[in-house]
């Protein structure tokens, strides 16, 4: 293992950790958090021990792995909407997210190759949720530092992390 992916399995760790230990006292939309981190944090170990002791292709992995770890993220948004019609698109999507993957990685993509229609797929949605939510943030007339909004600092990641065309899987 590299030093990025050291890093990146000790950061979901601590993620892991906190919120285990703290999920009786979090809100319901940090305990969705908390699932992504063990989410991811499994399927980063899973992965990297497949590659390391059978030297073989781990990429079906991440075609069982994806779409579940879009719904804790499309969850914790949906738990920071105000809007019930866009809530309920949120609950949708998960479905959507679900069924297609199964499509893509069942008929359309080889379990050998990356998912990069559910890859896609889920980040267009969770990019559309996160701006969806900062959009409510900056039409509220409420008055709150943005420091001391959880859900701020989420979806302003989500932008962050797929600034950049890699981080959406589109180069093919």
């Amino acid at each position: 293992m590299t030093s990025v992916e050291w890093v990146t399995l000790t950061i979901l760790l601590i993620g892991v950790i906190a919120g285990v230990w703290k999920y009786e006292q979090l809100p319901q939309d940090a305990q969705y958090l908390t699932y992504f981190f063990i989410l991811t944090f499994i399927l980063e170990v899973n992965a990297d021990y497949y590659m390391s002791v059978f030297r073989r292709n781990n990429l079906f992995l991440y075609h069982t792995f994806i779409p579940f770890q879009y719904i804790p993220l499309a969850l914790f948004l949906r738990e920071n909407i105000w809007s019930k019609t866009i809530k309920k698109w949120i609950v949708w999507s998960v479905f959507l997210v679900l069924i297609t993957a199964a499509i893509f990685s069942g008929f359309v993509q080889s379990l050998k190759e990356m998912p990069f229609y559910s890859l896609i797929l889920t980040r267009i949605l969770l990019l559309s949720w996160a701006l969806l939510y900062l959009k409510q943030l900056i039409n509220s007339k409420e008055t709150e530092m943005l420091s001391s909004i959880p859900a701020f600092w989420v979806a302003s990641g989500i932008l962050i992390y797929f600034r950049h065309p890699s981080r959406c899987s589109l180069q093919f």
